[in-house]
């Protein structure tokens, strides 16, 4: 079953920032040389993205804004904020 994009307020769904917060945590991991490490942590900024845009109204229309997100979702993880539990429980 295939669902629908979630828009926020002003109408911009996830997906069309996504691209941005991707690219942004790549950027800010490229220093980490475990490869599986960099994805995690990337993957880690997708996650809290997530969360943040359905917590948070506001739009990310224009592509500062998006990036100015992703960087502060970037920041959350590198500080050690994870949403994913590595034990696996």
């Amino acid at each position: 079953m295939c669902h629908p994009a979630i828009p926020t307020p002003a109408g911009v769904p996830f997906e069309a920032v996504l691209p941005v917060i991707v690219v942004t945590a790549e950027r800010f991991f490229r220093h980490v040389r475990c490869p599986q490490t960099r994805d995690d942590a990337v993957a880690e900024v997708v996650a809290i993205a997530w969360v943040r845009f359905r917590l948070t109204p506001g739009s990310l229309a224009q592509p500062a804004a998006a990036r100015r997100f992703a960087c502060d979702c970037a920041d959350a993880v590198r500080a050690g904020c994870r949403l994913a539990d590595a034990a696996g429980d």
